[in-house]
């Protein structure tokens, strides 16, 4: 047995003896519908994980396999049929329905799959079609969750079937705007009789429903098996093609939704299956599914940069012409400063950044010299990622807390491994919010670009440990300064890894201060002898500032946690000297991380500085505490109450060229730390509208090389069409 299959889009070849069966063309023909899948489903998802064997997804997959297979042999109750399983004609025991519950709940025991209130009508339609041909719920619970594993991947790059709230909003974004790009006439009819959003959901299942006989529900399954969940998608699209003279007819969403649910019978009879058929395979091309995950992409960027304005109830053209953000609505407009105001050359930073923490730490440890040097792990040195330092452990989250994926150093972690540590669900505490400078938690969030580099270091130390390259006598007086750890459960016996834990929390302690090292001392010596080596200019925020200070009359401020020292050099390079001209209020060392907190009561310190032409001279200033703040003067420290106290003093007032809104008295503020210039102003404020700066998004819409070079030769021969 052997697959020659590379990705979902080629054909899946199985070799049999000396013959070689291609599946892909035979489900494309159509399997005949008196053929019994259950040998030939099963083989699918034996040849699929055989070729991912040397993969996390495929050794998960097939250890669950296996433990499928010895709970049905040894207990019995995975058998609701006749005792091989077999197609044999014989009757089952068991009604469909009632299988389907165990059937789901055996997937979902097994592997990390999502089932809720979003997806839980479309697994049960599967788990039907599945119980339909397969007697034996072990080898039903296989398939289904082969499906769903799949679909639900981390890189699975055209999925649709959602998995939480965030996904549905996303993917009921991407079904409709597939509608609206296809048939817009189908659209723009939906639109005008006022058909639910929730309606794409129901198009979306006509091809797994009892709408369609059986026989065609086995052989869309088929399809699904070899191309994966998005055959839905453009099967959906064939249906509004093939039913839409009767759809344009209906006159109410009531009327609509109930031409959808018109038994088969009514518009495809079975002369016409074939034919339907053929249809649908014929529109699921690889030019379809680049466009759909082009289209993905940009409504996942969508769902990022306009969350807070997100109403899955309107339509998209609704959300599109909607104002999410307009200066009308602010009196004072904020912003931090280095990765906001101030860009930096990042491909530079980190490479500087982590050579030189790699240098420190093989002086700290001897045995890093004998090894190659630490390498960079794009798989966990990313913002967001969740660092377990007593077990060496870096964690993805989903958006409820579930473990997606696990790595132990720079090796992943099976899903069995993973879960039987933390569970199926990983519980943040409040100790968890802490970022790199935030001491000694046990738990460590990556939140800014600074801060990912200690990802890849840390996996370097705890790969050397486990194969004892660093050896504990290394590790000195540091195992008796590590952070108190003594206040853990009873020991998992599943856990091993915390059988090092004061190791580990020891390593951290090294990679973070590798980590910080360059920050110490070289950074800052580059910034003020060659600040274009570090520096990106950007015109468009000298733009944009002064569109807001002298076309719109906006009232701008800096909060950031930089020196006034550190902010003054920054910004004259990026901005320009005269810098201070745009702002009528600078705070700088702010800690940010106890700023908003509603228990902070730290007062002002103004810096006594002159100023030539709006041009701070020197850089060095005294300070002295104040209880009042004052326009056009730089202050250190503080807090949230004084200054938004301040802010509703000076607010705009009504003028004959502008009206003052209800929205006028809040406040904006920009800012690229997730933690203290997004989460933790929204905990303790109400007045605060907080945008975040994420230049990671910016590549959600950028498609592959390989797809854009298919996209581009695709499209300069036809018109794209989904």
């Amino acid at each position: 047995m052997l697959s020659k299959r590379k990705s979902l889009s080629d054909d899946l070849v199985i070799w049999r003896g000396m013959s070689a069966h291609n599946i892909s063309k035979s489900v494309r023909q159509g399997l005949s519908f008196a053929t019994g899948r259950r040998k030939i489903w099963l083989k699918i998802v034996e040849v699929e994980v055989h070729r991912k064997a040397k993969t996390i997804i495929g050794q998960n997959f097939e250890f669950f396999m296996r433990r499928m297979t010895m709970n049905s042999q040894t207990s019995g109750t995975g058998t609701k049929g006749p005792a091989g399983g077999g197609d044999d004609g014989s009757c089952v025991l068991l009604p469909l329905e009632s299988r389907v519950p165990d059937i789901i709940e055996a997937m979902v025991a097994g592997l990390p799959v999502q089932i809720n209130s979003y997806n839980e009508a479309i697994i049960k339609q599967l788990a039907l079609i599945i119980a339909s041909e397969l007697r034996v719920n072990a080898e039903a619970s296989n398939v289904l969750s082969f499906i769903l594993y799949r679909e639900q991947f981390p890189s699975n790059c055209r999925p649709c079937i959602p998995t939480g709230f965030e996904s549905y909003g996303i993917y009921t974004d991407v079904l409709e705007s597939c509608i609206q790009v296809r048939d817009p006439s189908i659209y723009k009819h939906m639109l005008s009789i006022g058909v639910d959003r929730y309606v794409v959901w129901m198009l979306l299942q006509v091809f797994i429903s009892n709408t369609l006989p059986l026989v065609l529900r086995v052989r869309f399954l088929d399809l699904i098996l070899v191309r994966g969940c998005v055959a839905l998608v453009s099967s959906m699209l064939v249906y509004l093609s093939w039913r839409k003279e009767a759809l344009l007819q209906t006159t109410t969403s009531v009327d609509f939704v109930a031409c959808i649910k018109q038994p088969h019978s009514d518009w495809l009879t079975n002369d016409k299956l074939e034919a339907f058929w053929a249809k649908c395979v014929c529109m699921h091309t690889q030019v379809f599914l680049d466009l759909y995950a082009e289209n993905t992409s940009r409504m996942r960027l969508k769902a990022v940069t306009v969350a807070r304005q997100r109403d899955f109830y309107e339509a998209l053209p609704n959300q599109q012409h909607r104002a999410i953000f307009h200066h009308a609505w602010y009196s004072w407009i904020g912003f931090d400063v280095d990765h906001t105001l101030v860009e930096y050359r990042l491909p530079y930073l980190l490479q500087k950044s982590f050579s030189q923490a790699t240098k420190e730490l093989q002086k700290s440890f001897v045995g890093l010299r004998t090894i190659p040097a630490a390498e960079w792990l794009p798989s966990i040195a990313q913002r967001g990622i969740i660092v377990d330092t007593t077990r060496g452990n870096f964690l993805h989250l989903g958006e409820d807390g579930s473990i997606e994926r696990a790595y132990h150093g720079s090796h992943e972690v099976s899903f069995f491994s993973s879960n039987g540590i933390y569970g199926s669900t990983f519980v943040l505490d409040d100790t968890s919010v802490a970022g790199l400078l935030g001491g000694s938690s046990k738990l460590i969030h990556l939140f800014t670009a600074a801060d990912i580099i200690f990802a890849p270091l840390y996996a370097w130390l705890v790969d050397a440990f486990d194969s004892g390259v660093i050896v504990m006598e290394e590790l000195g007086v540091s195992l008796y300064v590590a952070p108190d750890i003594q206040d853990e459960p009873p020991r998992n016996p599943n856990d091993h890894f915390l059988a090092n834990k004061v190791a580990y929390v020891s390593l951290s302690g090294f990679a973070l201060k590798a980590a910080r090292s360059f920050y110490a001392g070289a950074f800052w010596k580059t910034i003020t002898a060659s600040p274009d080596l570090l520096i990106q200019p950007n015109a468009d925020i000298v733009t944009l500032l002064e569109m807001l200070k002298t076309n719109l009359g906006k009232q701008l401020f800096i909060l950031t946690n930089g020196s006034w020292t550190h902010c003054n050099t920054v910004m004259q390079f990026a901005v320009g000297r005269n810098w201070m001209n745009y702002f009528d209020l600078v705070v700088t060392e702010a800690n940010k991380e106890v700023f908003f907190d509603e228990f902070n009561d730290t007062f002002f310190s103004e810096l006594n500085l002159s100023l030539a032409n709006g041009e701070a001279v020197g850089n060095r200033a005294q300070k002295r505490v104040v209880r009042m703040l004052h326009r056009r003067k730089v202050y250190a420290h503080g807090n949230v109450k004084t200054l938004t106290a301040f802010f509703d003093e000076n607010a705009r007032r009504p003028t004959s060229t502008h009206i003052t809104t209800e929205k006028d008295q809040r406040i904006c503020y920009f800012g690229d730390h997730l933690m203290q210039d997004v989460l933790l102003p929204a905990r303790f404020t109400t007045t605060w509208d907080l945008v975040a700066i994420v230049k990671e998004i910016q590549n959600l819409g950028q498609p592959s090389e390989a797809v854009r070079s298919r996209l581009s030769s695709t499209i300069s021969a036809t018109p794209a069409k989904l």
